[in-house]
């Protein structure tokens, strides 16, 4: 009788520790909710302020007119042929692109604060120095006819202009040039930017070093699309956690103060005139801007992230004490009601919607410790009545804290989380193995019939 009772128990523990998915899943569903709105938060800032920044350094674009006259034989009514003389003329433009470029950033990080939210902002100047080759002639010299210059212009590429704070100079051989906001030319394609006209087309066949500073905010990344021959970019910050992405890899060093990235790249690797060409000419922008590199400013666990990832253990939490209680009852001859599974099932539940109503104003760690307290005292008060022992009541209360503090082991480790979390589950399951090992179950289901037994 005992043994069929302990295995109806089981089934009703069991059953009972699936039930509680449902509160746990409705709690993943709040935090998502909330995270969703924090996005919502992300993209107002971005709208009124400015979103991420990607520079595309400078280039150089000369219109012309190319004219010549052409002579064309023609047959008059007579049957007799003349030659005839026509004005022709076509429109263009030379694209040159900087035999070097160095850009250098260093922007500094805050937040800006929508309510319960805070969003990852930066501002600094993005200092682009380089130089052009400029060949005789521009590179443009037509057996025939003659080419008329116009005013040649540099345009560089901001993806969000509103992020400007100030009018950008641009140091052109030695004069200085205030930028005008669009970038106009082939660049137009490539998205907004600043341009500047460089005057009368004197500077063919000549090297001519340029250098512009561009003071921008942005928000959460900041990138570069290359488009000198040779090209190199440092970023530095005081942000210890970059995310580096894009075709090139950077030399970089990177601590708890932040980090300090270096790019390098050549003609050989981004193919940036023909690239270039392609877009300027055909509309077919992708592979100049596949050479896009950048560093993200992120957060190596965001809050809800973090939350994400505790909620997911939650059946592990009931999943265990459930399983404790049990061994509890079994081998100490205790006697525990479903109704009082359920109750501290719904504490542990509980655990988790006070940790996401407390992390979103005070953080993941005090939340974690706050909550984890306030549950943990409020299980240990209702055991000690429910088990007629403080001593056991506490020790449930210790097994709690354990396995609060394992969990917040495992959400502070980014790197070893599966790792430590495997092996966690392991040590439960061959501490529980082995302190069973030994256990006649058969037997404590005889000595339950017996005591009833004596009990009648």
């Amino acid at each position: 009788m005992y043994r069929k009772a302990l295995s109806v128990k089981l089934l009703i523990v069991g059953l009972l520790a699936i039930a509680f998915l449902i509160p746990l899943m409705m709690v993943r569903g709040l935090i998502a909710e909330r995270a969703a709105l924090k996005d919502g938060v992300v993209r107002d800032v971005a709208q009124s302020a400015a979103d991420r920044q990607r520079i595309i350094t400078p280039v150089l674009l000369i219109p012309y007119t190319h004219r010549w006259q052409e002579s064309v034989e023609v047959q008059d009514e007579a049957g007799g042929k003349r030659t005839t003389t026509h004005q022709r003329s076509v429109s263009g433009a030379v694209r040159l692109l900087p035999e070097r470029v160095a850009l250098e950033s260093r922007p500094d990080l805050s937040h800006k604060y929508r309510g319960l939210y805070r969003v990852l902002t930066y501002g600094g100047v993005v200092a682009i120095r380089g130089h052009f080759d400029i060949p005789k002639d521009f590179g443009f010299a037509p057996k025939e006819g003659r080419v008329d210059w116009g005013e040649p212009f540099l345009a560089a590429g901001v993806s969000d202009p509103r992020g400007i704070r100030s009018t950008p100079v641009l140091i052109w051989n030695g004069n200085r040039i205030a930028m005008q906001p669009g970038t106009a030319g082939d660049l137009s394609r490539l998205g907004p930017g600043v341009s500047a006209r460089l005057g009368a087309a004197d500077t063919a066949g000549r090297r001519v070093d340029f250098s512009l500073d561009l003071d921008v905010m942005g928000m959460e990344r900041l990138s570069v699309v290359p488009t000198g021959r040779e090209n190199v970019a440092t970023i530095a910050a005081a942000w210890p956690h970059p995310s580096f992405f894009g075709r090139f890899s950077p030399d970089h060093t990177s601590d708890r103060e932040g980090f300090s990235a270096v790019w390098k790249s050549t003609l050989f690797a981004t193919n940036v005139e023909q690239a270039y060409a392609a877009c300027a000419e055909r509309a077919k922008c992708e592979t100049f801007e596949a050479n896009e590199f950048g560093v993200a400013f992120i957060q190596p666990a965001d809050l809800y992230q973090q939350l994400e990832r505790a909620a997911k253990y939650g059946f592990l939490f009931v999943g265990l004490t459930f399983g404790a209680f049990f061994l509890f009852e079994a081998l100490q001859s205790l006697a525990l009601h479903p109704v009082q599974y359920a109750m501290v099932g719904l504490a542990l539940a509980l655990f988790f919607v006070l940790l996401v109503s407390l992390a979103e104003h005070l953080g993941f760690a005090p939340a974690y410790v706050l909550a984890a307290l306030a549950c943990s005292s409020l299980v240990v008060t209702y055991l000690a009545a429910a088990l007629a022992s403080w001593r056991r009541a506490a020790g449930v209360g210790l097994l709690l804290c354990a396995m609060y503090a394992v969990l917040f082991g495992l959400l502070r480790s980014e790197e070893h989380a599966l790792l430590a979390g495997a092996f966690f589950m392991f040590a439960v399951l061959a501490a529980v193995m082995l302190g069973t090992r030994r256990v006649d179950w058969y037997a404590l289901g005889r000595e339950g019939d017996a005591v009833a037994e004596v009990s009648t």
